[in-house]
């Protein structure tokens, strides 16, 4: 949740002492439109992008492939340990408007955003209350000389997709669950600070689901962050060209998302999911598709009395 890369149902409770939750998928993304900061859609090469570069090119989307390793340790007393770790291969092609000269093709690949948190929790009845603290650390370069290096110079061509935000990111949430004998529901918010753009966000979610049949679960949702900030990344960060990281401290949006699961034993399940981004301000129109494995341990062997 908020940006760890859990897309399966696992929600605002906790694991118990010794419960190992593991989530291996694969994330693809991809856009060929952006909301500018007006809320207004646009091609991905719009002047609002691209400034006086926009004449020059015809067509360009942008995409990136995550291999996410996702995972939940129970600690005992209430807390549990989150964490995940992407691998990114991200690439953009833009094409000329004159077809006098190849696609702009740009590549990138290696680690993303990691994230780290700890969550506490509390369970009452079929009900579930918990807090979630988490950190989002950049593995790459974040370097900001290195990162406007990536966005943009004056080489079209010698370009690398940015693999993230570049920024080190604070969050902290709350969530609430309820069960049901055949369904669940959640909702999660909390407030995020980036530490490069000095900029707040909210964060939130709200999911549905239900088992149709036992082994087999679907859900519904919406995912979004809200942002507190009005503004722009700092000017050091703009290079001669007039272009900069893709940081902005004024991205919002709401994505719509649906999922499904299904348990082929009490420890390894499957699921397939999918989200689209359904209204924005300064946010790529991105349409999402995953797909994982999903593994329930125990790392602690219960003793006969043991509360």
């Amino acid at each position: 949740m908020l940006g760890l890369g859990a897309a399966a149902h696992a929600g605002v409770w906790v694991r118990e002492r010794g419960g190992v939750y593991l989530q291996t998928s694969v994330q693809h993304s991809r856009s060929e439109r952006s909301y500018g900061p007006d809320g207004v859609l646009r091609e991905s090469v719009d002047e609002v992008f691209m400034g006086d570069d926009a004449p020059v090119f015809d067509e360009g989307h942008t995409a990136t492939t995550d291999l996410v390793t996702y995972g939940e340790l129970g600690l005992g007393h209430g807390f549990e340990l989150v964490g995940s770790l992407p691998v990114r291969i991200a690439s953009g092609r833009y094409s000329f408007a004159s077809d006098l000269a190849p696609d702009v093709v740009n590549g990138h690949v290696g680690f993303g955003d990691a994230a780290l948190g700890a969550r506490f929790g509390r369970v009452i009845r079929s009900s579930a209350l918990s807090v979630l603290a988490a950190v989002h650390l950049p593995l790459y370069d974040n370097d900001h000389e290195v990162l406007r290096t990536q966005a943009g110079n004056s080489d079209f061509y010698d370009d690398r997709v940015p693999l993230g935000n570049g920024t080190v990111d604070f969050d902290l949430s709350a969530g609430a669950g309820t069960s049901w004998g055949w369904g669940w529901a959640l909702l999660e918010a909390g407030g995020r600070i980036r530490n490069r753009q000095y900029s707040a966000a909210i964060p939130g979610r709200i999911q549905v689901g239900f088992r149709p049949i036992h082994p087999v679960a679907l859900w519904l949702g919406a995912d979004g962050v809200q942002s507190l900030g009005n503004g722009r990344a700092p000017d050091f960060y703009v290079d001669e060209w007039g272009k900069g990281p893709t940081v902005v401290d004024d991205q919002s949006y709401v994505a719509g998302t649906i999922g499904a699961s299904v348990d082929a034993t009490e420890r390894l399940g499957f699921y397939a999911g999918g989200s689209r981004v359904i209204a924005a301000s300064s946010y790529p129109l991105l349409t999402s598709i995953s797909a994982g494995v999903i593994l329930k341990l125990s790392v602690v062997k219960r003793v006969e009395g043991e509360p």
